[in-house]
């Protein structure tokens, strides 16, 4: 599996995401065993979202996005080509940036427009 975070204002949580129509999705849930973690089950793809609480390891990413106190949740998947329409439905967050983990912070408009690196 493979992820991207997703960087918010605080406000920006797995809440938000629970409340976009996810096409072709077959079950969406909470799982139990993990708190915070989200699952976007597709049948042979899944997508989890999870909430991250540590935010020392994005110190010196925080500086670059223009939120005073950031909320910041990773996005796992099993298919980039699946995480890449999820991003560009026209439901999802347009006010986040994504941090695709390979030294590319960008906001959502610019990350898409760039092709959506993410391998």
């Amino acid at each position: 599996m493979k992820g991207i975070f997703l960087i918010g204002e605080e406000d920006f949580n797995i809440s938000t995401l629970k409340t976009l129509k996810y096409s072709g999705i077959n079950l969406a849930y909470e799982v139990d065993d993990i708190l915070g973690r989200y699952c976007l089950d597709y049948g042979d793809e899944h997508v989890f979202f999870d909430v991250v609480t540590d935010l020392n390891d994005f110190i010196e990413d925080i500086g670059i996005v223009p939120y005073k106190n950031p909320s910041i949740v990773m996005m796992t998947y099993t298919s980039a080509e699946l995480a890449r329409n999820i991003l560009s439905q026209n439901d999802f967050p347009k006010d986040i940036y994504v941090d695709n983990d390979l030294g590319f912070i960008a906001s959502l408009k610019d990350f898409i427009d760039s092709g959506m690196p993410m391998n």
